[in-house]
C-alpha cells in the first residue's frame, strides 16, 4: 500500500464510546494440521457429520474433532470425540474410528461420545454399520474388526496379510461386504459373503492403491485409487468390473446418491482439489468446478442434488444443483495467512498459504470471502493495493498477479525467472516494485505488469514501501550485515548498511526522514534521516522473537508483530517504548503466529495470522470472543535449531511426545520448493537431524533463507534459518 498516511479522521454518524482494542473479526474454528477425513448424511436428509478435524474456540480451547449439521450445513457445531471414519445408521446412533484402534460411539446424535475398547492399536480407516447392532471397522495391518452389540464389544473377526492396509470397506447386509486397500506390491479388493469370516479377492481392473469404495446395493459398486485417477465400477458385486482413468488425478473417496448419481473427489498429482460427478452410474466422469485448491479426502450424498466434500484445513463444501455450483460452508485454505494491506478503511485483503489465498473483506473486515487467483501452488508473500479497485499480490515460483477491479479477477504476470518474491508495492492502476529474496532484485513496472524492469541488486529482499512514486525504500539482508536500500526517483536505488547480521523482515516510514525496520531477535533501528543512519531501538518488552512488520500512522503512534510470541507490541513515543498490546496463546494444534499488519490511523489497523485469524484494531468488533476457562490441552512438542545462522551444518532438535503419532521433518526453500525430506522411521530414532545443506540426491543447495518443518498428527511448527556459504 502506498503509505499516505491518515491526518484527519471521518466522522461517522453515529459516536462509539467503546475503548479501542485488539479483536478478532475472523476465526476458523474447525482448524488444525488434521484435515477433515470423512463426512456422511442420511439419505434424503439435511443431516450429516464430519470427523477429523479439530473445533477450537477463540481461546483455542478443544471442543472435538466432529462437526454435526442439521440444516444441511448452514450451520455446524462441534463434538467431542476424533477419528478418520464415521459412521450413522440414523439420527441417533453413529460411530467414529480412527488412530489408535480408537472407536467412539454415540446414540443420541453426538450430543454424547463415549470410547470403546478395541483389542488393537493399529489405526482405523473405515468403518460400517447395517443396523445399530451390527458393524465392522478396517484398518492398518489388515484388521477387519466386528460387532455384533453396537461396539460393547469389538473382536478381531479377520487379518488379511499384515501388510495389507485396509482403506475402505462398506457391509450391505448381515453376510456382504467389500474391502479395498493395498500392500507393498499393489492394490486389491476383496468381498465376504459370509458376513466377513471369509474374503475372496477379486479382479478390479487395475492394482494401484485403492482409498475409497463404496455400493449402492448387491451388484452395483465403484472404487478409487490414488496416484493415478483409477474409477472402476462392477455392476454384479465385484465378480467383474470395468476401469477407466482420469489421468494427472488422485482420488481418495467416491460415493452414489443412487444408482445413477455419484462424486468422486480427491485432487491432482500436485495436490490440488477435485471433484468429478457421474449421472450414469459411473459410465462416464465429468469434472466440477469448485472453490477450493484443497486436497478432498470425503464426500457424502443425500440425494442426487445434495452432496458435500471435506478436506485439508477444515474445508467443507455444499452443492445443492447436482454440483453445478459448490460452495464453502467451512474451513478453507486459511491456514497460513501471511500478509495484509487495506487502502481505505473498508476494503482489506490477505493472502498467503500453500494453495495461494486471497481473502477480501469490503466492510472492514467484518466478513470474508475467497478470491481465486489461479491453478496451482505456491506462497502468496504479499499484496498491496493503491485504491480499491488496483492492486497486487505475489510469492514463490515468479508468482505475480495484479487486479483492475477489486480482486474479481487476477491477471497472472511474470518476470520470466526463478524469483521469489517477498515484497510488493503498487501505487497507482500502472506503477509498483517488487523484491526478489532468492537473488535479491528489485524490479519495476509501468504498465501494471505487462514489463518488467530491474533496478538494482544485491540484497535479499523481504520488504518494500513507498511514500509516493519517487521516494521508496526496501530491506532485507546479505550474508555479512543487514541492508536498507533507498531511491529518491524511483529508478535508482542506493544502499546503507545496519549495524546488525540479523535478516531484516519489515520496513515503514511516515516521512521522507523519519522511518523504523524491524527483524530476527527483536530488533527495531530508526532513522531521522531518511534511511542514510539507524538506531537502535533495543528494549526487553521484545524478547528474542522474529518481528515480522511494523507500521506507524504518525511520527508516534505504531505497532509491530511478533511471530513466535504472538504478540501486538505497540508505541506511542516514536518507538522509544512498547507495551504488549495483544498476545495469543499458542494453540495444540501449532501455528498462531502473527505475520502481516497494516495500520491506517490510530483507530483503523489490522493483522493476520499464520492459522486464518484476522484481528482488527478499532471500537467495533463482529465476533464475540469466548471468555471461556480453556480446557487443558496436551503438551507440544518443541524444535530447536543452533546454529542459525550457519555455514556448513545445523542441528535441528525435536521432541517426540507422542511416540505413535506419525511425524516429518520437511525443508523449503524461500520459493516454497521441497529441497529435503526425512521420514518417520528415521525421526523416530533420535531427537535431532543434522543437516548439511544438502538436498534429497545429496546436492549442495544454494546459500540463503529456508524453512524447516515439523508436522505431526497434532502439531505443526515451521522455523526459519539462514544457510551461509
Amino acid at each position: 500500500m502506498t503509505r499516505i498516511k491518515l491526518s484527519v479522521l471521518i466522522a461517522w454518524v453515529s459516536i462509539i464510546w467503546a475503548q479501542p482494542s485488539w479483536e478478532i473479526v475472523r476465526f476458523v474454528p474447525w482448524r488444525g494440521v488434521d484435515p477433515f477425513y470423512d463426512v456422511c448424511f442420511l439419505p434424503g436428509t439435511q443431516t450429516g457429520w464430519a470427523v477429523g478435524c479439530a473445533y477450537r474456540d477463540t481461546n483455542f480451547a478443544y471442543y472435538g474433532a466432529v462437526a454435526h449439521t442439521t440444516d444441511g450445513g448452514r450451520t455446524w457445531v462441534p463434538q467431542m470425540a476424533t477419528g478418520k471414519a464415521i459412521y450413522f445408521v440414523d439420527e441417533n446412533h453413529g460411530w467414529t474410528a480412527g488412530g489408535s484402534g480408537t472407536i467412539y460411539h454415540t446414540t443420541d446424535g453426538g450430543q454424547t461420545w463415549t470410547i470403546q475398547t478395541t483389542p488393537i492399536t493399529q489405526a482405523l480407516y473405515a468403518i460400517s454399520f447395517i443396523d445399530t447392532l451390527m458393524g465392522w471397522a478396517f484398518g492398518l495391518y489388515g484388521y477387519v474388526l466386528h460387532t455384533t452389540d453396537a461396539g460393547n464389544t469389538w473382536e478381531i473377526q479377520y487379518q488379511f496379510s499384515d501388510k495389507y492396509g485396509c482403506m475402505d470397506g462398506v457391509f450391505k447386509d448381515s453376510l456382504n461386504g467389500w474391502v479395498c486397500g493395498y500392500d507393498t506390491i499393489d492394490g486389491k479388493i476383496y468381498k465376504t459373503t459370509n458376513g466377513g469370516n471369509t474374503w475372496n479377492v477379486l479382479s478390479p481392473g487395475t492394482n494401484f492403491n485403492f482409498y475409497g469404495i463404496d455400493f449402492y446395493d448387491l451388484n452395483l459398486g465403484w472404487a478409487v485409487t490414488s496416484g493415478w485417477g483409477i474409477v472402476t465400477a462392477t455392476t454384479d458385486g465385484g465378480n467383474s468390473w470395468s476401469a477407466q482413468q482420469i489421468e494427472g488425478f488422485s482420488f481418495l473417496d467416491v460415493k452414489f446418491a443412487d444408482a445413477s448419481s455419484g462424486w468422486i473427489v480427491g485432487g491432482e498429482i500436485d495436490g490440488l482439489s477435485a471433484i468429478y460427478n457421474s449421472t450414469n452410474g459411473g459410465a462416464t466422469w465429468q469434472e466440477q468446478n469448485n472453490p477450493t485448491y484443497n486436497e478432498l479426502w470425503g464426500v457424502a450424498a443425500s440425494s442426487r442434488s445434495d452432496a458435500w466434500a471435506v478436506g485439508r484445513y477444515g474445508t467443507i463444501l455444499h452443492t445443492s444443483d447436482g454440483g453445478n455450483n459448490w460452495e464453502y460452508q467451512a474451513g478453507g485454505a486459511s491456514n497460513n495467512l501471511i500478509n495484509i494491506d487495506a487502502p481505505d478503511t473498508l476494503h482489506i485483503w490477505a493472502v498467503g498459504d500453500w494453495e495461494r489465498t486471497v481473502l477480501h473483506s469490503s466492510d472492514g473486515g467484518l466478513t470474508w470471502e475467497h478470491q481465486m487467483v489461479g491453478d496451482g501452488y505456491g506462497y502468496l508473500w504479499d499484496v498491496s493495493f493503491a485504491d480499491s479497485f488496483n492492486g497486487a499480490t505475489v510469492g514463490g515460483f515468479d508468482l505475480i498477479y495484479t487486479t483492475t477491479d477489486g480482486g474479481q479477477n487476477w491477471t497472472r504476470r511474470s518476470t520470466g525467472g526463478d524469483f521469489a518474491w517477498w515484497g510488493v508495492e503498487w501505487i497507482s492502476p500502472l506503477k509498483g516494485w517488487i523484491v526478489d529474496v532468492n537473488s535479491g532484485v528489485i524490479k519495476y513496472t509501468a504498465d501494471g505488469g505487462n514489463t518488467w524492469t530491474t533496478q538494482y541488486s544485491g540484497i535479499y529482499f523481504t520488504d518494500v514501501m513507498f511514500l509516493n512514486d519517487t521516494l521508496g525504500w526496501a530491506c532485507g539482508f546479505t550474508f555479512s550485515n543487514s541492508k536498507v536500500a533507498k531511491t529518491t526517483n524511483g529508478q535508482t536505488w542506493t544502499s546503507c548498511t545496519l549495524p546488525t547480521q540479523r535478516i531484516l523482515n519489515g520496513i515503514d516510514f511516515v516521512s521522507p526522514n523519519l522511518g523504523w525496520v524491524v527483524g530476527e531477535n527483536g530488533e527495531i533501528y530508526k532513522s531521522t534521516d531518511g534511511g542514510i543512519t539507524w538506531d537502535s531501538l533495543h528494549n526487553d518488552t521484545l524478547g528474542t522473537a522474529d518481528l515480522y512488520k511494523v507500521d506507524f500512522v504518525d511520527s508516534l503512534n505504531g505497532w509491530i508483530i511478533s511471530g513466535h510470541e504472538r504478540k501486538i507490541f505497540r508505541t506511542r513515543d516514536g518507538g522509544n517504548t512498547w507495551v504488549t498490546d495483544r498476545v495469543l496463546p499458542l494453540h495444540a494444534g501449532g501455528g498462531s503466529n502473527f505475520r502481516g499488519l497494516v495500520a491506517l490511523d490510530t483507530l483503523h489497523s489490522w493483522a493476520c495470522m499464520s492459522d486464518g485469524i484476522i484481528l482488527r484494531y478499532g471500537t467495533t468488533t463482529h465476533i464475540k470472543e469466548e471468555t471461556k476457562v480453556q480446557k487443558p490441552r496436551a503438551e507440544s512438542p518443541k524444535m530447536e535449531i543452533y546454529p542459525n545462522p550457519f555455514h556448513n551444518k545445523t542441528t535441528i532438535k525435536f521432541e517426540i511426545r507422542n511416540p505413535k503419532s506419525e511425524m516429518s521433518l520437511r525443508i523449503y526453500d524461500a520459493s516454497g520448493r521441497l529441497v529435503r525430506q526425512w521420514d518417520y522411521e528415521t525421526i523416530r530414532q533420535s531427537d535431532k537431524i543434522i543437516w548439511d545443506g544438502s538436498d534429497d540426491a545429496g546436492h549442495q543447495v544454494s546459500a540463503g533463507v529456508y524453512f524447516v518443518r515439523l508436522e505431526s498428527e497434532d502439531y505443526k511448527q515451521v522455523e526459519k534459518i539462514l544457510l551461509l556459504h
